[in-house]
């Protein structure tokens, strides 16, 4: 559920570091954006609105300004500049100043500046269902093959032979599905000279291909010319076919096929439409020329909050109906779970682990396939049911705001209430993600029920297969261990569960730096030189605190029996060993007493913790002491005692935007402050910068150590050999490190320093100031309402830095 919903938040993100202020009596999202003349049938939607306008506040920001000025980068840029000015090397700049070329990058770039889109028609979703159907009957008859003994290549042939049989006994099922996609352009008789040029291109280059040569030629559609390429399934290399995937496939059921694909056909059209750039790929362009006509998708119901924003600047619409929801659901559900797949697996026999000694008889296959079947419908059954969904995004003084409204059916959240556990994380957490859940315990009923299935079938597969000593262990220990289970159901049912009232966080806080001790004993304020830590912690609201805190004496019991249960066994196989072999010290782990297990207890000012103390392996580091902090209300897990008895406390998490509102019902709502997150990275990283250096200089040391060792000495020339001596080379300067003298200059040489880089690609970062989203009902819709936040760096007065040299750019 965390992943889904942070895939809602992040998925509208875009990378942008300041955003422009939104204009009034901006024309409305109807009159003036491709849903003018969008069908109501559309299977899909999505447009990217004022990309131009996005694109230049990000270039024009200071945080680009200072990265433009950083040495390396402006040397990089002076580098690009001269070449880019070097005739030698001009061969973009001089094909730029040829009119016509001139003409068509300002088209490309008009064309990407102000809108894109691109949408699907109601057929996507009957494709899916073809392609799904394929594929299951695909799978089905080459697990049939191989459990039959076929080898793999008779299996694959299998499988091409079953989907070609489909694909010929449906022809109506083929089709293709319309998709259109467009640009919105400013200037449309230059885009029609540019579509001119594109014909004159692609005619040459099929001059040699005379039959797909003729098939392009210019339509009229809807008033206006479009280039059209006609298509039809004459035109596949079914020589190529024959010889590739399906090249072993019945010949027959090839020839049905061709037969049959020979009929349908497929259009291509491009063309200009109004203020817009038009590519569209279906079997007709009949859909073209009835743009705008008839319902449109601006009118269905689902988008009637995005005709509510009236003039704010939206960025981006995505518009998913229903049918294609379900359609594309079904197929994965089919794939993944289909009864089909898990028949013919177990039907397999190196499914039955047959390569392993395990025989399985009918009756035990049999059972195995009728639970395997009831998992895969509990899982589909536990699927929610898809409806159609909406999310847009437009912008704000503060970056990006959105809304992500979805009609599915929502069998897991609850939104009834407010989420109280958010006045738990913290006046300044960095991040937290907090959501209630509807408390049913439907889920622990199905966990439980499938754990016992499974220990069923492994003491019918697996447990036979072993020695008597070993199955009489097993038995012992069985019996031992359901009356644990029993213990621990009891509790769990009993009491955690109905302690529990659904809601849950996991927060992520700076913790307080660790103190230090005074020689008298004190407690003394931490040094301010100590980097900020993080840490984790994960909440629960509770319903009946005494309920819940005897549901963990339950478990601590039942851990206790069990590592008991532990050490007498250890014990006894200690004492078999020393008696077979008459060696006294057995190579097995001394098994402390479980007293080890009662954590320590502390009362607190709003709660009680229990906690355990352990070392910490790494030098120098704090002792990490794992504990639970319960209250009336809440309960709280983390590895640091300070920050659970904080989070217990009451902090008043105030905030802008989505979670400006804390008292209203929520189902789940999410936060990020990013740049607490980059101030608490930097100083690790600066770390990290400053040994990479060390080590850096350090091999420059050694090597230049080496090269000196290397180089002959006069005084080591023997004298008897003058004429060798003269020929012994003189070492260039930058290797001569003998003298004492330049042993100086080289060593008050640093290498590079990387941390104003590093710096800067920092402050940048915190740019982006992080998010906030919540999560509520409306109506029968689930709303994600979300902010993304970004702020420009402050501008500051610079002064002209001067030219630099020739040599050093």
């Amino acid at each position: 559920m965390a992943a889904l919903y942070l895939r809602r938040v992040m998925g509208v993100a875009v990378l942008a570091l300041s955003a422009a202020t939104p204009a009034a009596g901006e024309e409305s999202l109807r009159n003036s954006t491709s849903l003018s003349f969008v069908p109501a049938d559309a299977a899909f939607f999505r447009a990217c609105l004022r990309t131009r306008e996005q694109f230049d506040a990000v270039v024009e920001s200071e945080a680009m300004r200072r990265v433009a000025e950083a040495p390396n980068m402006a040397r990089w840029l002076a580098m690009v500049r001269e070449q880019w000015q070097d005739p030698d090397r001009g061969g973009l700049k001089a094909w730029l100043e040829q009119p016509e070329n001139r003409e068509l990058a300002e088209f490309a770039i008009d064309a990407v500046s102000h809108e894109i889109f691109w949408y699907g028609d109601a057929a996507f979703a009957d494709a899916l269902d073809l392609s799904a159907y394929v594929n299951q009957s695909a799978a089905s008859a080459q697990l049939a093959a191989l459990r039959q003994g076929r080898s793999p290549e008779e299996a694959e042939q299998a499988a091409a032979n079953a989907a070609l049989r489909i694909l010929a006994q449906d022809p109506d099922g083929l089709c293709v599905p319309a998709v259109v996609v467009g640009f919105k352009v400013t200037d449309a008789d230059r885009a029609q000279r540019q579509l001119a040029r594109l014909e004159e291109g692609l005619k040459s280059l099929l001059a040699q291909q005379t039959e797909l040569g003729e098939r392009l030629r210019r339509e009229q559609v809807a008033g206006a010319e479009f280039l059209t390429w006609r298509l039809d399934g004459s035109l596949l290399p079914w020589d190529l076919v024959s010889k590739g995937d399906a090249k072993d496939a019945d010949p027959r059921l090839r020839e049905r096929l061709q037969a049959v694909l020979k009929t349908k056909k497929a259009t291509v059209s491009l063309g200009v439409l109004g203020d817009y750039l038009l590519l569209s790929v279906g079997e007709d362009n009949q859909h073209l020329a009835t743009l705008g006509q008839g319902p449109l998708l601006i009118d269905r119901p689902e988008l009637a909050p995005l005709r509510d924003m009236g003039d704010r600047p939206v960025t981006g619409v995505v518009y998913v109906s229903q049918a294609y929801r379900e359609r594309a659901a079904a197929a994965n559900q089919h794939q993944l779970f289909g009864s089909f797949f898990v028949e013919e697996l177990l039907k397999h026999p190196k499914a039955q682990g047959e390569h392993l000694g395990v025989v399985l008889d009918e009756k035990t296959r049999a059972d195995l396939t009728a639970d395997l079947k009831l998992l895969a419908q509990d899982i589909s059954a536990a699927a929610w049911s898809h409806g159609a969904s909406l999310r847009f995004t437009f912008l704000t003084p503060r970056g990006y705001e959105g809304y992500w409204y979805d009609w599915s059916e929502n069998g897991l959240l609850d939104p009834e209430q407010p989420l109280t556990i958010l006045d738990h994380v913290g006046d300044n957490p960095v991040a937290f993600f907090a959501l209630r859940r509807k408390v049913t315990g439907e889920d622990y009923d199905q966990t439980v029920k499938w754990v016992g299935k499974a220990e069923s079938h492994f003491e019918r597969i697996v447990v036979p297969q072993w020695a008597e000593p070993q199955q009489a262990s097993y038995a012992s220990l069985r019996e031992q261990w359901q009356a644990l289970w029993a213990e621990l159901d009891r509790a769990t049912r009993e009491m955690i569960l109905p302690a529990l009232d659904g809601q849950s966080a996991l927060v992520l806080t700076q913790r307080t730096p660790r103190a230090t001790e005074s020689a008298e004993g004190e407690s003394a304020e931490p040094p301010r030189s100590e980097s900020p830590r993080l840490a984790l912690a994960l909440m629960c609201g509770v319903s009946d605190a005494e309920k819940f805190q005897e549901g963990l004496r339950t478990y601590l019991a039942v851990a206790r029996e069990v590592w008991e249960g532990v050490r007498d066994l250890i014990h006894d196989v200690r004492a078999e060993a020393r008696a077979e072999t008459g060696v006294r010290d057995v190579a097995l782990p001394e098994i402390p007493d479980s007293e080890i297990l009662l954590p320590e207890k502390r009362d607190l000012t709003h709660g009680t913790m229990w906690l355990y103390s352990l070392p910490d392996w790494r030098r120098n580091a704090e002792p990490r002491a794992p504990n639970l902090a319960l209250s009336d209300e809440f309960v709280v897990l983390s590895l640091r005692p300070e920050v659970s008895a904080r989070l217990l406390e009451s902090g008043a998490f105030e905030d802008a935007g989505p979670l400006a509102d804390l008292d209203r019902a929520l189902a789940a709502a999410a936060y990020l402050d990013f740049p607490q997150l980059v101030d608490v990275v930097q100083p690790r990283l600066e770390k990290a910068v400053d040994r990479a250096r060390e080590r850096r200089a350090e091999r420059e040391r050694e090597a230049r150590a080496e090269a000196g060792s290397r180089t002959p000495s006069r005084a080591a020339t023997p004298r008897a050999a003058p004429a060798a001596a003269s020929r012994v080379p003189t070492p260039p300067p930058a290797t001569r490190s003998s003298t004492p003298a330049s042993r100086r200059v080289e060593e008050s040489q640093t290498p590079h320093d990387d941390k104003p880089a590093l710096r800067l690609a920092l402050d940048v970062l915190r740019c982006f100031r992080g998010f906030a989203c919540a999560t509520y009902a409306e109506g029968d819709a689930t709303v994600t309402h979300y902010e993304l936040r970004f702020q420009d760096m402050a501008r500051e007065e610079t002064k002209p830095r001067p030219a630099a040299p020739p040599e050093n750019r």
